[in-house]
């Protein structure tokens, strides 16, 4: 931050950034755009574009100091089945540890977390939970929106004005994705199997906070692997398999699948460290 002696000239802000701007005397400042990595803020020297956009104009020997806007994520699970971590676990339930371990994610990535209580099958209390999550930049909604009797996520965010843009993808794990938008306000519906959670929030939540802070959001590179085991032909649905890699002595990576994908089975996604993307229709190998 700005040193104590220095004047204050303006602040200024935008939806991915919030700046100040500060009198240096006479010194002249001239130089490129220095960010302090793992620092909270940023200093521009000179002033950048941001700056000279908010204000009318900002003199050379002026400081402009900038830091992101950090992206407020509320986390809604929905469920009468779910119970949190150290509740008895009755007949038909489970823990839930979906929503704990995108709030987890989320504060990796950078971002500030808010993870409500359990909404149970209720309409009316999804629907209050979810006015209260447009307050924030992004909503995470885990499970409830497949077609289940009490899957009431998808009608309630329609009673609230929002419009769905897509629901359902053709992958797996993942399939009962889902977006939806009411004027500024965004909502990404995220399975609730757990493996299926985390999958889609490293392919769908880490770019979508990475593009409302105007930054590429762009998706892991892949890299090319020879097969460990042989595999059948894969379905309709675009595949990430967990999966295992080792590096032979010439440097090529083999994959080895787990023979076990079931997106409930976090001990396999514990145990991967790579998914083995196969596309729909991809023919046996």
């Amino acid at each position: 931050m700005p040193d104590s002696g220095e004047d204050l000239l303006g602040v200024g802000g935008s939806d991915e950034w919030s700046w100040i701007v500060v009198g240096l005397g006479d010194e002249a400042i001239d130089g490129d755009l220095k960010v302090v990595e793992g620092a909270e803020d940023a200093a521009f020297e000179p002033p950048g574009e941001l700056c000279e956009e908010a204000f009318d104009s900002v003199e050379p020997g002026c400081r402009c100091w900038g830091k992101w806007k950090v992206q407020r994520v509320a986390i809604l699970s929905t469920g009468d089945e779910l119970v949190l971590p150290g509740e008895p676990v009755g007949r038909n339930q489970i823990v839930s540890s979906s929503g704990i371990a995108v709030a987890a994610l989320v504060r990796g990535w950078g971002g500030e977390p808010t993870l409500f209580d359990i909404a149970r099958d209720d309409a009316r209390l999804i629907q209050e939970r979810i006015a209260a999550g447009a307050q924030h930049d992004l909503l995470i909604t885990l499970g409830g929106a497949s077609v289940g009797d009490h899957d009431l996520v998808q009608d309630a965010l329609k009673a609230q004005g929002f419009a769905m843009d897509f629901w359902r993808i053709a992958m797996r794990p993942g399939k009962p994705l889902m977006f939806a938008a009411r004027d500024r306000a965004r909502v990404l519906g995220l399975p609730g199997n757990p493996v299926s959670t985390m999958v889609c929030a490293l392919l769908f939540l880490k770019p979508a906070m990475e593009r409302l802070l105007g930054q590429a959001g762009d998706l892991a590179p892949t890299r090319p692997a020879r097969l460990a085991v042989d595999v059948k032909m894969n379905d309709t649905r675009e595949d990430y398999v967990r999966s295992t890699l080792s590096r032979a002595a010439d440097g090529s990576l083999t994959v080895t699948p787990h023979p076990v994908q079931d997106s409930s089975m976090l001990s396999v996604l514990a145990a991967s460290d790579a998914f083995l993307v196969r596309l729909a229709h991809d023919p046996a190998r």
